[in-house]
């Protein structure tokens, strides 16, 4: 099994969240391409941005997990220069 997911932090977390003995094959592509490399591979599961659901109604959605991000995160990503390359700390909150 494979899981192709956007080149971005918040897919990062997601997979290291994985225990490692589970963990799929990752290919990470541009959010514009995701789709597009589910549809040309077999056996693999895929974070596309939900827009291009609407373009490809035929795709199996899952009942048990999806993301969502509100306010700031959701149009844009978090860009640090090069000179930010230590986090003190993280915090991660869901509902």
């Amino acid at each position: 099994m494979k899981l192709i997911a956007p080149n971005n932090i918040f897919s990062t977390i997601f997979y290291l969240s994985l225990p490692e003995k589970n963990r799929p094959e990752l290919i990470l592509k541009e959010s514009s391409l995701v789709t597009q490399e589910l549809l040309m591979t077999k056996d693999a599961l895929a974070i596309i941005p939900s827009l291009d659901l609407i373009n490809h109604k035929d795709l199996l959605v899952s009942s048990k997990i999806a993301f969502s991000f509100s306010g700031l995160l959701s149009n844009a990503y978090l860009y640090y220069s090069k000179s930010d390359q230590e986090f003190k700390s993280l915090l991660l909150k869901g509902c």
